[in-house]
């Protein structure tokens, strides 16, 4: 019998590398952009980091999806 594994298209290690990089990269995105010190990440939305904010925040919940269909 094959390990299902073997059969995927994308290594699910590779996918929480992936996310984990982009959700570590998160907060230091959020901090250069705008150029200013902001009370948390979320009110990063409000300065001219919203496009990298929400894209992120986008990436990481398609990936997180992406494993589930996976696994």
């Amino acid at each position: 019998m094959s390990n299902r594994s073997d059969n995927a298209v994308f290594d699910y290690r590779l996918l929480r590398l992936v996310v984990g990089i982009t959700a570590f990269a998160l907060p230091l995105f959020a901090l250069i952009i705008p150029w200013e010190v902001l009370s948390s990440i979320s009110s990063s939305y409000y300065t001219d980091a919203r496009d990298t904010f929400v894209g992120c925040l986008f990436f990481i919940s398609a990936f997180c999806l992406l494993i589930l269909v996976i696994i």
